[in-house]
Formats: structure tokens, sequence, C-alpha cells
């Protein structure tokens, strides 16, 4: 019965789910000295690269203050994988100032 057996055909990757994979987004610190980002970051969407942006000029922003001094002009630039600046956080966005 050998010559009557039919082998089923399986493809190699049948079954695997592909994902689609996150956009890159490249965080540029613009303050005293201009600093680009080379490697990038993937997430989800622009919103959750601003949400870094913000996370991350808040960081530097109490560095700075540690140190006695702080610019709220300071920015981080958010640029995506074609080079184009598609938002920017300001120091200033990122802290809430009072009195």
């Amino acid at each position: 019965m050998r010559g009557c057996q039919t082998e089923a055909k399986q493809e190699p990757l049948a079954g695997l789910v592909r994902f689609q994979s996150m956009p890159r987004y490249f965080f540029h610190l613009r303050n005293d000295v201009s600093t680009d980002d080379e490697e990038g970051l993937e997430v989800p969407d622009l919103v959750g690269a601003r949400d870094y942006a913000i996370f991350n000029a808040r960081a530097i922003a109490a560095e700075n203050v540690h140190k006695g001094h702080l610019d709220l002009s300071h920015r981080i630039e958010i640029g995506d994988e074609t080079g184009a600046i598609v938002d920017t956080v300001t120091f200033r966005d990122a802290v809430s100032v009072e009195g």
C-alpha cells in the first residue's frame, strides 16, 4: 500500500501568527547641546512616544534643578523612521510650575 499513501503537505511556517512590528521613534534632545538619538525606540504609537519623551524630559529637568538651573524651553524632538519631526515636548510641557 505504499503507492496509495498520500502525504499531507504542510507549509513550513503554518500556524504562526505574524505581528506587525511597532514603529520606531527617535528622541532628539535639544538643550544646551543638541544630541541626536541614533538608535530610537519601538513604541506602539505617537501617544506612547510622547509619554516616553515627557518621562525623560522630567528626569532631565529634575537633574538640572539638582544642579541649580532649569530652562523650560529645552525640548525633546520626536522623530519618526523617515527622519521627520512629528512632535516636540518642551520641559515646560512636562512639568507644572506654580507659585
